[in-house]
């Protein structure tokens, strides 16, 4: 028995620290990042992994294409922003996004606060500050 648990606690131990080093705190990658505002094109379907996001490509201000992820701050157990942003992202169609931007160096992350289909007008918001 001694043999196992010298075998097992590492084991447990290794995967606990892979599990937190996938998981990132909001405020430290958002925290002092700009607001932004701008247009994109949805090119993935939305994923959760561990809460929503997609894969957008914008115009950058030199008119190249960018591709950047949104994030959708959502919490397990709340289906109805879920529902919300599941409902509007569609994959080849325009948005208006307004959220924040990462402060992180080279990190084409954005926070959503709010998006809206441009074809139909239809919008979700994120209710988390």
């Amino acid at each position: 028995m001694n043999n196992l648990l010298r075998i097992l606690i590492p084991i447990i131990l290794l995967s606990y620290s892979i599990q937190s080093l996938a998981h990132h705190s909001w405020r430290a990658v958002y925290g002092d990042g700009e607001e932004v505002e701008l247009i994109a094109t949805v090119t993935s379907e939305p994923q959760r992994r561990p809460h929503w996001n997609v894969t957008v490509e914008l115009t950058n201000q030199e008119g190249e294409a960018e591709e950047w992820d949104l994030q959708w701050r959502n919490r397990r157990g709340e289906n109805r922003e879920e529902d919300q942003i599941l409902a509007v992202l569609r994959t080849g169609e325009d948005f208006e996004v307004i959220g924040q931007k990462s402060h992180l160096p080279n990190n084409n992350q954005i926070l959503i606060r709010e998006i809206t289909r441009l074809s139909d007008g239809m919008t979700a918001v994120s209710n988390r500050d």
